[in-house]
């Protein structure tokens, strides 16, 4: 009797389903691409880490309570990091009003930055010669752009300036602190974040020691800096165990550091929730902070693209010690394919960008409205970031305040708003 030709079948369904999908209509902005229990312990976990509640009290310009005042309470920007990464200039196509654009709070470097491109010649102070990061630099600032610098150095000589590859030992640490001072005068002032080093994994180019005093140096000239060590494809595979233990051992080393920076491309396959909050649970064991830097997470098609970019999203806003993201590709001149890139030529957002769009700037969006009770009192729960507070009180005078919304705010002590008495 001949094989029933049925298994055949059920494995060309998957097949017959991606070439359909990928054929199918851009899906709406808003629509959810994702489902399974974990969708409730995500957001449990997000309302948990990412809000607060906010009490609010409203006295007239006599300083009396206010009843029965109109309270808008609408965000700005967030506090967890948004970012892209700057292609080689910063990109002409970006509008911060835009959808998609809008999101972001933060810019990425990487592709400016590298040391054997600013400093191709042991010239010794003479300024980096870095014309084009100068440009992004300006215009990413001219946008309230936070502005992240890294990897400052490589473990990996090929990233090395070419005659910083025969250094070794005291040498090397020399020509890398000269090259840590410079880039902190030339630039310090303007950057939020700094990757110290990545390639640690593969390469043991810089000792324990002189990363230690690096940092040291860093954490000394430039206190605002967020540093951090970075660790590339660590959120899957064997790299992510790998960086678990090089986060030990470089607390053990007593780095000067308290936050770790992560990249990960992940190949065209559907991206798995369980396994995404497993890794990052290795990562951050010892309670600190991570940034998901340079990520790419395409699919197979349009909808698979969207779908795995909401998973890891929702699993990365989920998860307390995740700082923020930084998305690698997005322009097609980034993107492994065009079809990878989060925008389009015109500037317009691709199918994947759109579902980020939605998540940031809708679903985890705080804009809400309340009235005051006849104590004067109103209560809001408000995702963490910038805010603008405008209380409309009955005599309709109004009064507009930015608030910024921490960690560290204390949900029992009210917010009071009160209009200034006119002048007699």
């Amino acid at each position: 009797m001949p094989p029933s030709p049925r298994p055949r079948l059920i494995r060309l369904v998957p097949l017959l389903l991606g070439l359909l999908l990928a054929a199918a209509p851009a899906p709406p902005a808003a629509a959810q691409f994702v489902a399974g229990p974990w969708l409730e312990h995500t957001d449990a976990a997000i309302q948990e880490h990412r809000t607060t509640p906010l009490r609010v009290l409203v006295l007239d310009a006599d300083g009396k309570l206010a009843p029965h005042a109109k309270l808008h309470l609408e965000q700005t920007r967030h506090a967890f990091t948004l970012g892209f990464v700057t292609p080689n200039a910063f990109p002409d196509i970006y509008d911060p009003d835009a959808p998609g654009w809008r999101i972001f709070n933060a810019v990425a470097l990487d592709r400016l930055t590298a040391w054997r491109d600013l400093q191709p010649e042991p010239v010794g102070q003479t300024p980096l010669r870095a014309t084009p990061l100068d440009a992004a630099i300006a215009q990413a600032r001219a946008h309230r752009l936070d502005l992240h610098w890294g990897p400052l150095l490589s473990a990996d000589p090929f990233h090395l300036p070419e005659w910083a590859v025969p250094l070794r030992g005291p040498a090397l640490h020399d020509a890398a602190l000269g090259h840590l001072r410079r880039v902190l005068t030339q630039y310090g002032p303007a950057l939020t974040e700094l990757d110290l080093a990545d390639q640690t994994l593969d390469h043991d180019r810089f000792s324990p020691a002189s990363l230690r005093r690096l940092s040291q140096e860093l954490a000394f000239a430039a206190p605002h800096l967020t540093p951090r060590l970075r660790f590339d494809q660590a959120l899957a595979g064997g790299a992510n165990f790998d960086a678990a233990r090089a986060i030990d051992l470089a607390t053990a080393n007593q780095l000067a550091l308290s936050a770790w920076s992560v990249t990960h491309r992940f190949s065209p396959r559907p991206l798995e929730h369980e396994l995404l909050h497993a890794a990052l649970d290795r990562l951050t064991r010892l309670r600190q902070p991570v940034l998901v830097s340079a990520l790419e997470a395409p699919g197979q098609h349009a909808v698979e693209s969207s779908a795995n970019l909401e998973t890891l999203l929702r699993t990365l806003f989920a998860h307390p010690r995740v700082q923020g993201v930084v998305f690698a590709n997005p322009t097609s001149e980034l993107a492994r394919s065009p079809d990878h890139a989060l925008f389009l030529p015109d500037g317009s957002p691709a199918g994947p960008m759109r579902t980020a769009d939605h998540l940031f700037r809708n679903l985890w969006w705080t804009d809400a409205t309340a009235e005051t009770n006849e104590l004067g009192q109103a209560a809001f729960r408000a995702f963490f970031g910038e805010h603008q507070i405008t209380a409309t009180l009955q005599d309709g005078s109004t009064l507009t305040l930015p608030l910024r919304l921490t960690p560290q705010h204390d949900p029992d002590t009210p917010l009071v708003l009160a209009p200034l008495k006119p002048e007699p």
